[in-house]
């Protein structure tokens, strides 16, 4: 089944380090309206690279409307390694948010990324690079995207990405 912008709504497996990237990285580059992240500790090995943050810099730029909303479960984790996303989080405050939930909410050991409400980006455990993508399911995100908003009320911002202003 295809949708009115021509995609085709299947799901599409993928076990590599550099699968996952290369789909993170479609569809960050895809992205008009709104990109949401729920991830344990931001995925280094993916997110943390020159090429995503440029990626989102030219959403941001191409598209001054759009959100980016980030749940992470260990922030300081983040911040331990010197994860690109900090900075970038940082510098762009009127676009980023990031914030931690509740410990209830941090019992899943997976990630999904939601793009524009229509793609999604999913994997179990974030220790490996396997899982499912969906660049046209629609419906799907939005069941998502009640549990992400149920989270993402209940969290508190992410005082580990916020700038200091001295």
């Amino acid at each position: 089944m295809s949708n009115a912008a021509g995609m085709e709504n299947r799901q599409i497996t993928f076990d590599s380090c550099q699968e996952n990237q290369q789909l993170v990285y479609d569809m960050l580059a895809s992205a008009r309206r709104h990109i949401r992240l729920y991830t344990a500790d931001l995925e280094a090995m993916t997110y943390s690279h020159r090429q995503c943050i440029a990626l989102l810099e030219n959403a941001i730029r191409s598209n001054p409307a759009i959100k980016i909303q980030v749940i992470i479960c260990q922030p300081r984790f983040a911040v331990s390694k010197q994860h690109l996303w900090i900075e970038f989080a940082r510098r762009f405050t009127s676009f980023v948010e990031v914030r931690q939930p509740e410990e209830k909410y941090c019992k899943y050991g997976g990630s999904i990324l939601l793009i524009d409400n229509k793609s999604y980006l999913k994997k179990r455990d974030t220790s490996r690079f396997s899982g499912i993508v969906n660049r046209a399911d629609p419906l799907y995100c939005q069941q998502i995207i009640k549990e992400f908003t149920v989270i993402w009320e209940s969290a508190e911002t992410a005082q580990e990405f916020r700038r200091l202003n001295i």
